[in-house]
């Protein structure tokens, strides 16, 4: 840098010049800080980013099992379940049972009551 006489800080010039020094001084702090700052910022949302994606496949993880459990649950409920809706509508339908039943000639149907039966 140069020297600045006490003459020329006196001058308007120099005190001109010396403003301005001092306003670009601030302007190269100010960008550093704020450099500084998004760098900062940066970092913590990478962090943030990671920890989401690693919980984001855990997530898709549990989500699999899950889709393939729900698979099986459907394929032995499915066994299961039509037996016993079998069973269970024809205790509540034939308290006596299905010899208490009437079936038709022409198809496969059954019914309660004999007078269904008659033409």
């Amino acid at each position: 840098f140069s020297e600045i006489t006490l003459a020329e800080i006196e001058s308007n010039e120099a005190l001109t010049l010396l403003k301005a020094f001092h306003l670009y001084q601030f302007t190269v702090e100010y960008l550093q800080f704020t450099q500084e700052h998004q760098d900062r910022a940066l970092l913590a949302m990478r962090k943030e980013n990671d920890k989401l994606l690693l919980e984001n496949a855990n997530l898709r993880e549990r989500l699999k099992e899950k889709g393939i459990q729900i698979k099986h649950l459907k394929k032995e409920g499915g066994m299961h379940r039509d037996s016993s809706l079998q069973s269970l509508s024809t205790k509540s339908l034939f308290p006596g049972g299905l010899k208490s039943t009437f079936s038709c000639l022409f198809c496969s149907k059954c019914f309660i009551k004999e007078h269904f039966l008659q033409e």
